[in-house]
């Protein structure tokens, strides 16, 4: 399963911009993680607590998906399936609009396996 994962992320995965990439269950477990520098490792821990409650938030049909503007990054967390959640934080000069398509088109893939 770890090779589907892997292989269907891998557009954002490749992109520069793309800082992070986790897949967390609805409980906030992480799935997958994928991060390009140790600098973004204090970031993910916080973003584990906050998953949780957004999730939650998700799940219960509150919130279609999530999107966070921070100093110098942007953050969307957006569900894949009714238990998990795709988790994206990118640089603040990344396009947002090709962001939000590649995280669809994952969206698409992924639901052919779940």
């Amino acid at each position: 399963m770890k090779e589907i994962i892997e292989e269907i992320l891998k557009p954002v995965t490749l992109d520069e911009n793309i800082l992070f990439v986790g897949i967390y269950r609805i409980d906030g477990v992480p799935i997958y993680v994928h991060f390009k520098n140790k600098q973004v490792i204090s970031l993910i821990d916080w973003l584990e607590s906050q998953v949780r409650v957004l999730i939650n938030y998700i799940a219960s049909g509150y919130f279609k998906d999530a999107e966070f503007r921070m100093t110098d990054s942007h953050l969307l967390l957006s569900p894949i399936s009714k238990t998990l959640v795709l988790t994206v934080l990118a640089v603040e000069d990344a396009s947002i609009y090709k962001l939000r398509i590649d995280v669809e088109s994952i969206k698409s893939e992924f639901e052919k396996y779940v």
